[in-house]
C-alpha cells in the first residue's frame, strides 16, 4: 500500500539540468532520479545566456541551483533530494523515499530524460597551478584530438592560494572503452597538458638572467588533483532545443520576475 498517491497529465523524469530547464520551460512536474548537477567548468552548456534567470555570467551548477529552487519552490520538483530508488509499473511511477516511504505517481504521460548512456563521456582532468608565471589566457584548444581537446583556466578556489593563481582543466570526450586505456590515463593528460601550454608559450617563474641579460624561466609545474567523468546520455530532447522552447509564464516563471526585482533594488 502506498503512503501517497498522486496524479498527473505529464510527468518528467530525469537526472540533469535538461530535465529541470524542460520542466521550468512547461511548468511540468518533476521527478530527478540519482540527479547529476553540473558544475561550474562543464561544456556541455557553455555558450548559453542565462541573464533570463537573474544571473549573470552564472556557471551552470548556479543554474541549476536556481531552477531546483524556483521548482521545489513552486511544487514542480517532486520530492528533491528525497528518492531513494523507483520502478515504473504499468502507467506508475513507484518511488521509495530516503525515509523508506513509498509514493505512487500514475500519469498519462511520461517524459523520460537521460535514461540512455551513449557509451561516450566527458572527462575532466584537474590539475593545480603550481609553478609557473602570470598569464591571462583563459582557454587552448586542440581542434585535431579528443584527448585533451580543451583546457581551461580559472581563477583557484584553494585555501592560501592568492587570487592571481589559476588553475585548469583538461576537457575530454572520450568512450567507455578509451576509458580502460592507459594511454588516456591522467599520466598522459599531463603530459599533453604541458605540451599544450609550452605551445602556448606560457612560461614558469624566472630563475635568473642570462649572459645577455635575458630572464630564464622554469618549466610550469602542474599537479594532479582530480578526475571527473561524466557519461553522455541519448537525450529526449536536446538541451538546445529545450533553451529554445517557449516559457510558459505561469506561477514559476511569475516567481522568478518576483525573486529578480527584489535583489534588483
Amino acid at each position: 500500500m502506498a503512503d501517497l498517491e498522486l496524479h498527473y497529465k505529464e510527468l518528467n523524469i530525469g537526472k540533469t539540468i535538461t530535465c529541470l530547464l524542460h520542466s521550468f520551460r512547461t511548468e511540468t512536474p518533476c521527478v530527478l532520479i540519482s540527479p547529476i548537477p553540473p558544475f561550474k567548468l562543464d561544456v556541455q552548456y557553455s555558450g548559453y545566456d542565462f541573464a533570463w534567470l537573474g544571473l549573470d555570467d552564472a556557471t551552470p551548477l548556479q543554474v541549476w541551483d536556481r531552477l531546483c529552487f524556483l521548482l521545489s519552490m513552486s511544487g514542480i520538483l517532486l520530492f528533491p533530494n528525497n528518492i531513494a530508488g523507483y520502478r515504473k509499473e504499468n502507467e506508475n511511477l513507484v518511488l521509495m523515499t530516503n525515509f523508506n516511504k513509498r509514493m505512487v505517481i500514475s500519469y498519462d504521460k511520461l517524459n523520460e530524460f537521460d535514461q540512455q548512456e551513449t557509451g561516450w563521456h566527458y572527462v575532466y582532468d584537474f590539475y593545480d597551478w603550481r609553478v609557473g608565471g602570470n598569464h591571462d589566457i583563459n582557454e587552448i584548444i586542440d581542434p585535431q584530438d579528443e584527448f585533451i581537446k580543451t583546457i581551461k583556466f580559472y581563477p583557484s578556489d584553494r585555501k592560501n592560494v592568492g587570487s592571481h593563481v589559476k588553475d585548469l582543466v583538461g576537457i575530454s570526450y572520450l568512450s567507455d572503452e578509451q576509458l580502460e586505456d592507459v594511454d588516456v590515463s591522467p599520466i598522459y593528460s599531463r603530459l599533453k597538458m604541458l605540451q599544450m601550454i609550452k605551445k602556448e608559450g606560457i612560461q614558469g617563474s624566472v630563475v635568473g638572467y642570462n649572459s645577455r641579460g635575458l630572464p630564464k624561466f622554469r618549466k610550469p609545474v602542474i599537479e594532479f588533483n582530480k578526475r571527473v567523468v561524466v557519461p553522455h546520455y541519448v537525450p529526449e530532447i536536446s538541451f538546445k532545443n529545450v533553451y529554445e522552447m517557449k516559457q510558459k509564464k505561469g506561477y514559476t516563471w511569475k516567481l522568478l520576475e518576483k525573486m529578480i526585482q527584489h535583489t534588483s533594488t
